[in-house]
């Protein structure tokens, strides 16, 4: 029998640098990921070896593709990945869990991964964690002074992820 996760990801190293707590940048190669879980993983760029840092240690992390910032929720700090910049930001998080669900075709099973998103909306002055759409009460104030915005957070099927669509909305607005 053959297990394996359908999200699993092969090791794929860009340029970009870790700024740390401690104001040391580590320009390197970065194993690309939507999400970055207890460790980011890096190459020195004149060194193929493999190594770790803590997501704890980590302020900030730059790819050619996305900045993530690191935001403790939850007890927990984890880098969130930038999804909208202007005077409004939006980060995101994406938890992948087992969801202990699998699939069995042929003599291959599969094990169903499920995601959990977070997000920290910025404003000029306050930073609200978003996970559900109750949430979004929070930061309603914002979001009904822009009409494109607020129609699509108040459409019946509305998702959470569609926050980087209203926030981008929001900005446009400004």
């Amino acid at each position: 029998m053959i297990s394996f996760n359908a999200f699993s990801q092969t090791q794929v190293f860009k340029a970009g640098n870790i700024i740390t707590k401690s104001q040391d940048t580590i320009n390197a190669l970065i194993e690309l990921s939507i999400s970055y879980d207890k460790y980011v993983r890096y190459k020195a760029i004149d060194d193929q070896t493999i190594r770790e840092i803590k997501v704890s240690e980590i302020l900030s992390l730059k790819t050619p593709y996305n900045v993530f910032k690191n935001f403790k929720t939850e007890g927990h700090e984890r880098l969130f990945r930038e999804s909208v910049k202007g005077k409004f930001l939006l980060f995101e998080n994406i938890e992948m869990y087992n969801s202990g669900t699998t699939q069995k075709i042929g003599n291959m099973t599969w094990e169903r991964q499920d995601s959990k998103y977070t997000y920290i909306f910025i404003t000029d002055s306050n930073e609200f964690v978003l996970r559900k759409k109750k949430d979004l009460e929070k930061i309603s104030k914002y979001i009904s002074k822009c009409t494109e915005a607020n129609e699509i957070l108040t459409s019946r099927s509305f998702l959470m992820t569609q926050l980087a669509e209203v926030v981008t909305n929001l900005n446009r607005c400004e």
